[in-house]
């Protein structure tokens, strides 16, 4: 019996030297919440900047693409004068509204679909990234959905290349339509459509490492406020990933209606750099509207 109690006693003194105590518990959970708040912050930012990088390799690889379309092209920018949203249906799955308007044709011409109706949601690009130019599933759009791909709206429950059929936004002055709209100055808009309508050859650009092609959804709406759509994909605004017409990319500040700088173009039109630059002197009163907006660097 006595030596039963002993070791009964030395169980029970185990027991209460092992275990901890209230300050002890908070201590340690005050710790852990510390860690906690040092760490995930970090995580968060490893997060963005690996989405950002995947982003860029899509950016890539869209690039090339277009390389290989301009050779075929003889040197021309891709123009879709009779798609809606031009400046994202150069390539992708066909979207939303083009899923609509393809379940539509067939139901009226079965597997007879005019080719005259097909070139609204035919996505040329595709060819050149061993996709199907009539790509009817968002499962598989390669290089045209990037992985921080987000809503543009606050009130959009899709993602943009859900929507859209791509999550990047080409340069209107270079791809797209053959017309720009509200330029500010409607003579400068003249002069900049009647160049459109004859289209883009490569050769104009005077400055390739400088001319921007194409970027993440958003990018339109950091140059033009008027937009007012939310696409901060990589949590800093106004910066977005760009591609290059000589192929290169990066994640650069774009700033609002600034058509050039000295790191980046947007019109390809040497000769209106003057107007240009005028418009430019002249933003600060229609800026005044939109105190969000992106500032120049």
């Amino acid at each position: 019996m006595n030596k039963a109690h002993r070791l009964d006693s030395r169980r029970q003194a185990a027991g209460a030297n092992g275990g901890f105590t209230l300050i002890e518990l908070l201590v340690v959970i005050a710790i852990i919440s510390l860690l906690l708040t040092l760490l995930l912050p970090g995580l968060h930012r490893a997060r963005v900047a690996a989405r950002r990088t995947v982003c860029q390799v899509s950016l890539k690889g869209l690039s090339q693409a277009k390389y290989h379309y301009l050779h075929d092209s003889r040197g021309w920018f891709l123009k879709m004068p009779n798609v809606a949203n031009a400046h994202t249906s150069y390539g992708g799955w066909v979207g939303r509204e083009g899923l609509d308007f393809l379940n539509l044709m067939e139901s009226s011409f079965g597997d007879n679909i005019p080719a005259s109706e097909l070139q609204y949601i035919r996505r040329p690009l595709n060819y050149y990234c061993d996709l199907p130019q009539i790509l009817r599933s968002s499962d598989n759009v390669g290089p045209f959905r990037c992985a921080a791909d987000r809503p543009l709206d606050i009130d959009s429950e899709e993602d943009s290349y859900l929507e859209y059929g791509t999550s990047f936004f080409t340069n209107p002055f270079i791809v797209g339509s053959y017309q720009i709209g509200d330029l500010w100055d409607p003579a400068l808009q003249g002069a900049v459509n009647r160049r459109l309508a004859q289209g883009v050859h490569v050769d104009q650009l005077a400055q390739p490492a400088r001319q921007l092609l194409m970027g993440d959804m958003g990018w339109m709406s950091s140059w033009d406020p008027r937009l007012r759509i939310e696409a901060d994909w990589h949590d800093k605004p106004c910066f977005h990933n760009m591609a290059f017409a000589d192929g290169h990319v990066e994640y650069l500040h774009i700033g609002a209606i600034e058509f050039f700088n000295s790191h980046y173009r947007l019109m390809p039109f040497r000769s209106l750099d003057r107007q240009f630059a005028e418009l430019m002197d002249d933003r600060q009163d229609f800026l005044v509207n939109y105190p969000d907006a992106c500032p120049h660097q």
